[in-house]
């Protein structure tokens, strides 16, 4: 019983208590037993109880080094796990961001949208997504140079991220585009976000080595349609955003209106 008491305990200790554990055990027998030889000789025969004793000694020690093996087994497997889980969360926060501008990226953007549509067709409830594109990006990238270009695109995730409301959610979809979801907003909300991010895009200079320069953005907005599909909704904001960049760039449409 003691064995079994020792071994199947001593598995779940660190080492230092496995040891102590040990060291008490041995301690606890020899008192008896050294209590029993003082007390009746005749029945407990000190050489058979020196030899009990040392054969506890041994046997102690032995699963007490084993206790401490399995010890570091399960301190190595609780380093891996850790490991494994933050290797996890690297790729997929990899998986889902935008490198560049640490925006999460379409894929993402595309999983929330379709969450969203999921939601509103159960509770009814409005929201709206918006396309954002940069002016006269690829002019930008010729005059400025590629890495002007990509600080551009870092500033604007920036001016998003930073107006839209916390319930919100911006993205980088692709090149010089970004999607936006407004959540719970009529048409005339949405706009008028959008129409908040266009002003802090254009009050929001690029400054890259000894150049600086200003962008301006064009926003189409669209109201998501119970029972469309995110295709839908998203290629309405895009025939709003086309509206206005014909109209002159540097301005926000909604596609209801044109």
């Amino acid at each position: 019983m003691v064995s079994v008491v020792l071994m199947f305990g001593m598995f779940g200790l660190r080492a230092v208590q496995a040891w102590l554990i040990g060291g008490y055990s041995v301690l606890a027998f020899g008192l008896a037993m050294y209590s029993g030889v003082r007390a009746r000789p005749d029945i407990y025969d000190p050489r058979v109880q020196l030899a009990y004793f040392i054969c506890l000694i041994l046997f102690v020690c032995g699963l007490t080094a084993v206790s401490q093996r399995v010890a570091a087994m399960r301190d190595r497997l609780r380093a891996q796990r850790a490991e494994l889980a933050a290797a996890l969360e690297r790729i997929s926060l990899l998986a889902t961001s935008d490198d560049l501008t640490g925006l999460p990226n379409r894929r993402a953007m595309s999983e929330l949208l379709e969450r969203e549509r999921q939601r509103s067709d159960r509770a009814g409830h409005a929201w709206c997504v918006a396309i954002l594109d940069i002016d006269h990006f690829k002019r930008i990238n010729d005059v400025h140079g590629h890495a002007a270009g990509d600080e551009a695109l870092r500033v604007v995730a920036r001016v998003c991220a930073t107006t839209i409301r916390s319930c919100d959610a911006v993205a980088r979809w692709g090149g010089e585009e970004f999607v936006l979801l407004f959540r719970d907003v009529d048409p005339a909300h949405a706009v008028a976000a959008a129409e908040r991010i266009r002003a802090s895009v254009a009050a929001s200079p690029v400054s890259f080595g000894a150049s600086t320069f200003g962008l301006t953005a064009s926003i189409g907005v669209a109201t998501h349609q119970r029972g469309d599909e995110i295709a839908q909704t998203l290629s309405r904001a895009d025939r709003a955003l086309y509206t206005a960049k014909v109209a002159g760039r540097d301005r926000v449409r909604d596609a209801a209106i044109g």
